[in-house]
């Protein structure tokens, strides 16, 4: 006998319907509001604290700024200290994201969007 197989009675029983994946069908009321109220409480601390506490955050903030003012005639200095390097460099990403937020945000709320 071999010991891997299960045993005739673990078998599934011909009575219940074959378990299948119906995708397009919705799911649950209750359930859809759970996921949304367990989503609003994982984002509760986010918005809780002033300044979001990350490693690299503030660093992203300045150098977008920058980006934003390098042609400001009102901002003359930054002109003439810094260069736009418009190349795919590591976290690039995230100056893309963040130069369009802070022309409609603050530094803090773009920073948590």
């Amino acid at each position: 006998m071999n010991e891997s197989l299960p045993p005739e009675s673990a078998k599934l029983s011909p009575d219940l319907p074959p378990r299948s994946a119906d995708l397009s069908r919705e799911p649950p009321f209750w359930q859809r509001w759970l996921y949304l109220a367990t989503t609003l409480l994982l984002l509760l601390p986010l918005w809780t604290v002033a300044r979001v506490p990350t490693v690299d955050g503030p660093t992203h903030l300045y150098t977008t700024w920058i980006l934003r003012h390098l042609h400001d005639p009102g901002q003359p200095l930054i002109a003439s200290t810094f260069e736009g390097v418009f190349a795919p460099v590591p976290n690039w990403l995230v100056q893309v994201l963040l130069y369009p937020l802070l022309g409609l945000t603050s530094a803090p709320v773009a920073e948590k969007l």
